[in-house]
């Protein structure tokens, strides 16, 4: 099962979130979330993350020193590699049939984000040469919510 709870008043400006449960060759479940994070007067790429395979947790967080080694997001794409240690995590998710949902800005339900519960995440997870998990999970869901392009004009 899944909880979510929120104390803030805004989603970030971007932000990726995937889960999935429903793994084709394992029981395994995997959550990952990486997003904008303000912090005082600067913002920073904070990453949740965590994959659980035969009562396993493997942790990529940005608090345990977890490094964002590729990070590309599309409308309906992502391809993510975490690294933590010697432990590389390696996350592809096509987002199928998205919806709009209704997201806060500053307190208001304003903002339209897609999400998908019918998306397709493959995890690989390994150490050295050695690959631990690899497996594909359907009916996952994924959010991307990409970062705006602000134009500027300069005189």
């Amino acid at each position: 099962s899944y909880i979510e709870k929120d104390f803030g008043c805004s989603f970030p400006s971007s932000y990726i979130w995937c889960q999935g449960n429903e793994f084709l060759n394992s029981d395994a479940s995997f959550m990952l979330s990486i997003a904008d994070i303000p912090f005082k007067i600067f913002h920073f790429e904070g990453v949740i993350c965590v994959l659980k395979v035969d009562h396993l947790e493997y942790k990529f967080t940005t608090y345990n020193n977890t490094k964002i080694i590729k990070y590309e997001a599309s409308e309906n794409l992502v391809h993510v590699i975490l690294k933590k240690n010697d432990y590389y995590l390696y996350i592809d998710g096509i987002c199928l049939n998205s919806f709009k949902l209704a997201a806060p800005i500053k307190g208001r339900m304003s903002k339209d984000i897609l999400e998908s519960i019918s998306s397709v995440i493959t995890v690989t997870l390994t150490r050295g040469d050695e690959t631990i998990f690899y497996d594909t999970s359907i009916n996952a869901g994924v959010e991307i919510v990409q970062k705006q392009k602000t134009n500027s004009l300069h005189i």
